[in-house]
């Protein structure tokens, strides 16, 4: 049986996951050729910011499973 935590830790899970999904799909909007160079440089920037921010989110996750097990 899952704890209330591990329950917690696994929504978080699949929250970053469904966050990465999202961030991919604004990537593959930036080749969209509608968009201009400036429009594609500043979604550029956003993926790359919230791609850093998940991957620290993850790190942080990973040590508080690590300090539960």
């Amino acid at each position: 049986m899952r704890t209330p935590t591990s329950r917690k830790i696994g929504d978080i899970v699949d929250r970053l996951a469904v966050a990465r999904y999202l961030n991919e799909a604004v990537h593959m909007a930036c080749s969209h050729e509608g968009l201009t160079i400036k429009a594609q440089g500043a979604l550029q920037a956003l993926v790359a910011e919230v791609e850093i921010r998940m991957e620290a989110i993850e790190q942080d996750l990973q040590i508080i499973m690590e300090d539960l097990a």
